[in-house]
């Protein structure tokens, strides 16, 4: 049990150095960039409005699905 524990902590050591590596000084400029978080967010948000479009599609053309207009 004892082995299973160390070996458990050395692989999650292993795991976690990388990261800490992988975060050089242009990364650090490159997240601290107004222009590139920017860009990020309008990325994620067309993507999710690109999703709803498809989905949107997908059930106006099923034959199972119909959208009805209710007056309100």
């Amino acid at each position: 049990m004892k082995i299973a524990l160390l070996l458990l902590a050395a692989s999650m050591l292993i795991a976690y150095v990388p990261k800490n590596i992988m975060l050089c000084k242009t990364h650090q400029k490159i997240a601290e960039n107004s222009e590139v978080k920017c860009r990020w967010v309008c990325d994620k948000k067309v993507s999710k409005e690109r999703k709803i479009e498809n989905a949107i599609l997908f059930y106006k053309n099923s034959k199972y699905y119909k959208f009805v207009k209710k007056d309100y």
